[in-house]
């Protein structure tokens, strides 16, 4: 039997352990824990509240989003985008059995209370807290649970909009 030289030994046994590492990191990927939230029936009303400032609510009415009553029409693509935010929902992972620590924004004076409609069904219920540190997620705690979970998107600064943002914009006449 020939003996291997060294050299050709610790190339193969180098071989092995990243194999290895690479099986593992598969099957570790394999393991998804993002979830998914959709609603199924048409939004066709949002109620936004916020502390300091008066409640806010969107209702969609032949094919228009409209403010408040008396109702004034909304940007389309900002509704639009509330719309798709509040029926879509991506769950990156859970950060906290309950919210009752203040680091996530959740506390009363702190968090937007999201409540969407279908007819006068209410089909969702979102406290949202504080943006993340990558400002492309926030902490939210979803439809009266507890848990504070990572959301993908800033709903935060989407749904922390003034009754001003919210309404179309007027294009100047020169």
């Amino acid at each position: 039997m020939k003996k291997l030289p060294l050299r050709k030994t610790l190339l193969l046994c180098a071989i092995v352990l990243l194999s290895c590492v690479w099986a593992i990191q598969l099957y570790q990927d394999s393991r998804e824990t993002t979830e998914y939230l959709t609603i199924t029936e048409p939004v066709d009303s949002i109620e936004i509240t916020r502390s300091g400032f008066p409640p806010l609510a969107l209702i969609h009415s032949a094919d228009m989003w409209y403010v408040e009553e008396p109702q004034y029409q909304a940007d389309p693509d900002l509704a639009k985008s509330l719309v798709d935010a509040v029926s879509n929902i991506k769950i990156l992972g859970t950060v906290s059995a309950n919210a009752n620590q203040g680091e996530w924004g959740l506390e009363e004076q702190s968090r937007i209370a999201v409540k969407a409609f279908a007819g006068t069904k209410n089909v969702r219920t979102i406290h949202i807290g504080k943006t993340a540190v990558t400002s492309r997620q926030s902490y939210a705690q979803m439809d009266g649970a507890e848990r504070v979970v990572l959301v993908d998107g800033n709903l935060h600064d989407l749904f922390g909009k003034t009754r001003e943002e919210l309404l179309v914009k007027e294009e100047s006449k020169e």
